[in-house]
This record gives structure tokens, sequence and C-alpha cells, in this order.
């Protein structure tokens, strides 16, 4: 149930992107939409990061990429953990998504794809966001 609202409000997300308006506006078909990929036998996977928790001068921290932008080379939506057991953090990842992640310092970008993270070069993001 979870994967399907987190579905249905991208879905709502990318209407108000594209056709103007406010995302709430957009949730009630963003809804039908979803509850109809999953009826088809889509599958909206959700798979677990870990990562370190970090500390003051190496941060961790996860964020979806959203797009591109001038200023950061590309737009991010940062999400929060789900888990923290003192030494590591545990992030939701979709299935499809884009995510920018520094865990604990390092920093790399990665792809969730067939239920796998795989990390991605920024050159294979811009080709996403073209």
């Amino acid at each position: 149930m979870k994967n399907v609202m987190a579905e249905a409000w991208k879905i709502a997300r990318e209407g108000a992107k594209k056709f103007g308006g406010k995302v709430v506006d957009y949730i009630a078909e963003a809804l039908r939409m979803a509850w109809a990929l999953v009826k088809k036998g889509a599958k909206i996977m959700e798979v677990t990061l870990k990562t370190l928790t970090g500390s003051r001068n190496h941060k961790t921290w996860v964020a979806e990429i959203t797009g591109k932008c001038a200023t950061y080379k590309f737009k991010r939506s940062f999400i929060d953990e789900y888990d923290n057991d003192g030494s590591n953090k545990f992030w939701k990842l979709l299935e499809g998504k884009v995510y920018d992640v520094c865990d604990g310092g390092h920093r790399y970008y990665a792809k969730v794809e067939n239920g796998e993270i795989k990390e991605i070069s920024a050159g294979q993001i811009s080709e996403i966001f073209a």
C-alpha cells in the first residue's frame, strides 16, 4: 500500500509539473493510475540502501534527483532515513528513480534497476533528464 501511495504522489507531481496547478489537485487520478499499474502486474519495488551514519566532518545523506539545475547541476529532493541503528542509516529507494548518495563523505550517483542499486555516472543522469 505504501508503494502505491508513493507512486501516486510521484504521478501527481509529474502532472502538476507538466500541466500546472497544485500536486494535491492531481492525487485522486494519480491514485487510480497507480492502482491500475499494480493490477496490471507492474511492481512498485522498494530497495533498502545501507549507509554509514556519518559524522560532523563526513556527512551522510540521500537525495532523489528530479531534474537539471543551473546552480547545482541536478535538482534534488532530500529524503529521510527510515531507520538508524547507531552506526548505520537505512534508506528506502524506489525502482526507476535516480539518487545522489553521500555515504560518510563518499559521494556517488545511484539508480534502482530490477531491484538492485547500481552506481551510474553524472553523464548518464544528464541523458535521463535531457
